[in-house]
């Protein structure tokens, strides 16, 4: 079950260096880096890691999501995570973002991927999910999202019943 956000309505809160027309990065047909007319790297503040990071399209998708659970969804900032480490049969990995319950517990993990990346198709679909459900071996949430800026899937985890439900929304802050 997909869930319809408009992240795209959130790019006026994201701060830019070197700005210029971002439009156009939402294309998932633009296979190209993005550069300054320059030729310089754009780059995007993450409020979270609080500096600038390299824009590209998936760390574009990463700010507006974060962006719509600070302004719409009402998360505080402190329960942020932002490529997080952790360790996996010997291997480091990253999480895009994981979010923090009121008792500071991994409550919510998401997968951000670029623009270009079909989350929808079964071979690309299914890869995002299995890396995020390999993730959460580590960090055992109660919500997984998967998201590539346009189509998004959130589902819930019961650890009880040992499967996961897709759902129609993402809960706000307020709502657990």
């Amino acid at each position: 079950m997909k869930i319809e956000i408009d992240f795209f309505a959130y790019v006026s809160s994201i701060k830019l260096k070197n700005e210029g027309q971002i439009v156009s990065y939402f294309d998932p047909t633009n296979k190209h880096e993005i550069y300054t007319k320059d030729k310089r790297r754009k780059t995007i503040f993450d409020p979270i890691r609080n500096k600038y990071i390299e824009l590209e399209k998936e760390e574009l998708v990463r700010q507006l999501v974060l962006q719509y659970f600070l302004k719409e969804l009402k998360y505080p900032m402190a329960r942020f995570g932002v490529e997080k480490r952790f360790k996996i049969n010997k291997l480091f990995k990253r999480s895009d973002i994981l979010i923090y319950d009121r008792d500071m517990a991994p409550f919510i993990l998401v997968e951000c991927k670029a623009p270009n990346v079909d989350v929808d198709k079964k071979y690309f679909g299914q890869k995002a999910l299995d890396q995020i459900g390999r993730y959460n071996l580590n960090f055992k949430v109660q919500y997984l999202i998967v998201t590539n800026g346009m189509t998004t899937y959130c589902s819930k985890v019961d650890y009880h019943e040992r499967n996961f439900t897709f759902i129609d929304k993402i809960p706000s802050w307020n709502e657990f």
